[in-house]
């Protein structure tokens, strides 16, 4: 959602006029968030296609990207979908441990800022189980 869609759907849904740094920021620095937000949804949308098509090690390349992009607009909770995704492809490239890692960041991420449902915490919580049974099942 652009800049001033998003203030228009606040002050539509919720009668608020918002004062944040963005949206007292100048025309050059709202240019700048709007195309980092483009990187993201771009990069996402690579990322994910890149999974599709089993290219697993540039998929997580490409997720670093979009981390930097998402770090810089200060976008916490995409952080968590971050983590979520990274931990599914390290799982698919065979790295069990940096997949575990990754599931433990966003098991936690769901916990500490919520989940739209409960369906995002529960995911995170089976990928975290099914890693560590595959990482018991290695040391057998």
């Amino acid at each position: 959602m652009k800049h001033e869609e998003r203030r228009r759907f606040l002050q539509q849904n919720w009668g608020l006029d918002c004062t944040c740094s963005l949206c007292r920021a100048s025309e050059a620095d709202i240019a700048d968030s709007e195309g980092r937000r483009r990187n993201i949804e771009e990069l996402r949308e690579t990322m994910i296609d890149a999974r599709k098509n089993k290219f697993y090690k540039d998929a997580i390349t490409i997720a670093g990207d979009w981390l930097f992009y998402c770090e810089e607009e200060g976008l916490a909770p995409v952080m968590v979908e971050y983590y979520d995704i990274l931990a599914d492809l390290y799982e698919l490239n065979g790295d069990l441990e940096n997949a575990t890692r990754n599931a433990r960041l966003a098991l936690d991420g769901w916990v500490r800022f919520g989940s739209v449902d409960d369906a995002q915490l529960e995911h995170a919580r089976e990928t975290l189980v099914r890693l560590w049974e595959k990482e018991e099942a290695k040391s057998w």
